[in-house]
């Protein structure tokens, strides 16, 4: 905060004094005008928070040279727009580039002297958010094969204990809010995932009950099953069903304010949940899931306490989320992105990975998580455009590798990676037009990349910049 007001004092200052040797005074609102985008340029550029630990001056220096675009852009162009005078508009100019080169020489002088000071590779920062397994026995505590789903089906209770020493099902009705025992092998779930009102919560209580290699089974109707049902129905009450389905269903419970009315008017019943969301829900609790059973329009879950939870206190749900991802020096950073794949896919990488392994294109085989608009959005990079802000912010740049996820990270080479350490993240990637045959090839083209950068920053970033922008007027598209 003292930066901020440092800031600001600094601008009302450089204004007043400017103006009053031109002989010129300002009103107040002349003021505001300029204020309003510097504000807005505070925030969009982060400025007041340089990034120290990425050292180079031009990286924590980038993001106040852009706020002084914004700030005199948007300002000229509300003076213009409130019909203020030429010579308010001049004086107002002179006095913002004035400004610029005061505050770019005092945290220039600041930055040389914060750069010089050692700064450690922030390891404990990027397995922050990582989950510890835990070493179990090869066929775990319980023989699953012997569950009869069927008979699962038609049962009432919320939380049941199944196994015993005899292999008998115990049919005594327990609540999971006052179960006291913490030593189950095994325990199922028969309220649907879909009317629990708050599913993580739900989700940690089985946790803390259940032995470490027990299991838990639950089950859920899935979003297909429901959208093959309203496909099924005809005429206007199909047509109301979609609308009812996608606003109030789908996009409700994603979005501040409306998830509260949702909430409300559903009782917390009947939610409407993907697969991605069930399984990335599992997993961020310590669950992995060991097998998928199909049983009329029910779906059920046979998932494994094999994990620590994760620690990460934002898992994507919203329309525009944030992400983490290993940046330069090996920090963890937020990646703004229009979320594409269901909510809670990030926790799935590494099952995906495991089920599917990668394409030649370096993405996911058969990759279940992207929704049916979400494959739209990439084809058309409308899920990268909130990035810009953070390239606006400083945490990335125009051109380069983009972020990667810490498991994606893992599946390069060291010789790799303490390159990528040593290179700030991009939006624009080296490899565009997807056509790759291997990870491998993927790995020896970013490298190739990498070197030229650190040998040549500049002509290296304009040279995959206009490779890019070529590769768009052919018509390239993501995959």
């Amino acid at each position: 905060m003292i930066g901020f007001f440092f800031q600001l004092f600094l601008l009302l200052t450089v204004i007043y004094s400017s103006t009053y040797f031109l002989n010129y005074s300002l009103k107040i609102e002349d003021y505001l005008l300029v204020v309003m985008p510097w504000l807005f340029s505070v925030w969009a550029t982060h400025k007041n928070r340089p990034k120290y630990e990425q050292k180079k001056p031009k990286y924590v220096l980038a993001p106040f040279f852009r706020s002084y675009m914004v700030i005199v852009i948007l300002s000229i162009l509300l003076l213009f727009i409130f019909r203020k005078e030429l010579i308010i508009i001049k004086n107002i100019t002179i006095a913002l580039v004035i400004y610029s080169f005061l505050e770019y020489f005092i945290y220039f002088i600041i930055t040389k002297s914060k750069s010089k000071k050692e700064i450690v590779k922030q390891e404990v920062k990027t397995k922050k958010y990582s989950q510890e397994k835990f070493k179990l026995l090869k066929n775990g505590t319980v023989d699953i094969s012997k569950i009869d789903f069927k008979q699962l089906k038609l049962k009432k209770e919320s939380l049941q204990e199944l196994y015993s020493q005899n292999d008998t099902v115990n049919d005594g009705k327990i609540s999971i809010n006052s179960f006291s025992e913490n030593n189950i092998d095994l325990l199922i779930l028969n309220d649907r995932i879909n009317d629990l009102k708050d599913i993580n919560n739900y989700l940690t209580k089985a946790y803390n009950i259940i032995n470490k290699g027990g299991y838990l089974i639950l089950s859920y109707k899935d979003l297909d099953d429901v959208e093959e049902e309203i496909n099924s129905k005809n005429g206007i009450i199909k047509f109301f069903s979609k609308v009812k389905y996608y606003i109030f269903d789908r996009a409700f419970p994603k979005l501040p304010f409306f998830n509260k009315i949702h909430s409300i008017l559903s009782n917390n019943k009947n939610k409407v949940i993907s697969k991605t969301e069930v399984w990335g829900r599992l997993i961020y609790n310590g669950f992995d899931v060991k097998k998928e059973i199909k049983e009329g329009n029910l779906t059920f879950l046979i998932a494994q306490k094999d994990r620590t939870p994760s620690e990460n206190p934002n898992p994507s749900f919203s329309p525009l989320i944030r992400l983490n991802r290993v940046s330069l020096y090996g920090n963890l950073i937020k990646i703004y992105k229009v979320r594409s794949m269901y909510p809670y896919s990030e926790f799935l990488q590494e099952k995906v990975y495991e089920m599917n392994s990668l394409t030649s294109t370096g993405k996911f085989s058969e990759d279940f998580r992207i929704t049916k608009l979400g494959k739209i959005y990439r084809k058309y990079w409308i899920d990268e455009l909130p990035q810009f802000l953070d390239w606006f912010r400083g945490s990335i740049k125009l051109v380069g590798i983009r972020a990667m996820s810490q498991h994606f990270f893992s599946l390069y080479s060291k010789e790799y990676q303490e390159l990528f350490y040593r290179v700030k993240p991009g939006i624009i990637s080296p490899i565009f037009d997807e056509e790759t045959d291997s990870f491998e090839t993927i790995q020896k083209i970013e490298q190739e990349y990498l070197e030229k950068y650190l040998k040549n920053p500049l002509k290296t970033d304009i040279e995959y910049f206009f490779i890019t922008i070529k590769h768009m007027l052919k018509g390239v598209r993501s995959k």
